[in-house]
């Protein structure tokens, strides 16, 4: 898995490509978690080349997405795949995140 994380004017750019699973997800949360450290934060999370997501990397999505809206800010996730979208509804997990571009 290869992160990389970039501030764009107002707004963190995360871009994640290959696995997020068991193995990964540790390294994710680590370069993420002190992302939304400002009030009212800004996260679009870059899916285009996610692969697979377990659920290992999916607790690494919810606890991202509950620090954000403490602070009263927003975290989008774009360009996911069909099978990764599905993940994300079948958890229950698609309300939590503002999808852009998404399958």
């Amino acid at each position: 898995m290869i992160v990389s994380v970039n501030k764009e004017e107002l707004q963190w750019v995360v871009s994640v490509e290959g696995r997020i699973d068991t193995i990964t997800a540790v390294e994710f949360e680590r370069k993420c978690k002190d992302l939304p450290s400002v009030k009212r934060p800004s996260l679009m999370v870059n899916m285009g080349a996610v692969t697979y997501i377990s659920s290992a990397g999916l607790r690494i999505f919810i606890l991202l997405a509950q620090k954000t809206h403490q602070l009263g800010g927003r975290i989008g996730l774009r360009d996911l795949s069909n099978d990764i979208k599905e993940i994300f509804r079948i958890s229950g997990l698609i309300h939590f995140f503002d999808f852009d571009d998404a399958a």
